[in-house]
């Protein structure tokens, strides 16, 4: 199975996350037991000029859209970190 994955920073006010596609965007062959988990801490560096984004927290969700025969879009989308306590209870994690 060929995967897209797709960081996706969800400010703290906002509804969704912020379509914004970066450098950290990849694609991934087989195995995707590496991917962050839910409550698992994300930095992001800006991989690329001055509109490449950079956000640090917390992943909060994770879609899987199958594509149809080998491909599957797996978005990740990452929360504020200072919120870090409040989404790990709500996911019924330690955190």
């Amino acid at each position: 199975m060929r995967y897209t994955v797709l960081l996706r920073y969800r400010p703290e006010e906002g509804r969704r996350p912020l379509d914004h596609p970066t450098k950290s965007d990849h694609q991934v062959e087989g195995d995707i037991s590496l991917l962050p988990n839910l409550g698992d801490h994300i930095h992001l560096e800006s991989m690329g000029g001055e509109d490449e984004p950079s956000f640090d927290g917390i992943v909060a969700e994770r879609h899987f859209r199958y594509r149809g025969g080998d491909s599957c879009e797996v978005e990740i989308v990452v929360g504020p970190f200072h919120a870090k306590a409040e989404e790990a209870q709500r996911l019924g994690l330690r955190a």
